[in-house]
């Protein structure tokens, strides 16, 4: 309690990883620990640079919500490097507030299972009430007790799974978006 989850550094590896990065630790006892990050630096000239071309996404405005703040600045950071303008907040109490006023600017939702206040489940019967046709996307460190099929059960369009969603994160988005204009 109150030392986190450890998904930080998972979320970092992700995002390295989808970059065709690396990662390495060095670590001594009594000295401590040190992470380096490798990116590689591509030119108009190399393959690397055209692999990072992004594909065609539809843009969406999203609300996304989870209570870690570290975990919801990378995810919104993720998001807009796809083109999608995210408003992300850290309080399910703040994010629902802000659906009630602005619930048709919103195209999709993607939040957390575990939070204070309202969780996920809560979260959503709530938002569902105000517009029953928001495609919403849950993320869960809950393996056990929350699979997809108890996710849809639950009203949630998507799901995924912590601590590595991140790499499926814009891909399971697209894939909500393009059945929701459908």
């Amino acid at each position: 309690k109150d030392e986190g989850t450890g998904l930080g550094l998972s979320v970092v590896q992700s995002v390295i990883q989808g970059h065709n990065g690396t990662i390495t630790v060095s670590s001594q006892v009594g000295t401590g620990t040190t992470f380096y990050a490798y990116l590689p630096i591509p030119d108009e000239t190399t393959s690397a640079s055209k692999a990072l071309v992004r594909p065609t996404w539809t843009k969406a405005r999203i609300l996304f919500v989870d209570d870690e703040a570290d975990l919801a600045q990378v995810c919104k950071e993720l998001l807009e490097q796809q083109g999608h303008e995210v408003v992300s907040k850290t309080d399910s109490r703040e994010a629902l507030k802000i659906f009630q006023n602005e619930a048709n600017g919103f195209d999709l939702i993607v939040t957390d299972y575990l939070m204070p206040h309202l969780d996920g489940g809560e979260f959503i019967r709530r938002v569902k009430t105000i517009r029953a046709d928001i495609p919403v996307i849950l993320i869960t460190g809950l393996h056990t007790q929350i699979n997809a099929h108890k996710a849809s059960q639950m009203g949630f369009e998507g799901y995924l799974a912590k601590p590595r969603f991140s790499q499926d994160l814009g891909g399971v988005v697209q894939k909500i978006l393009s059945r929701a204009q459908n």
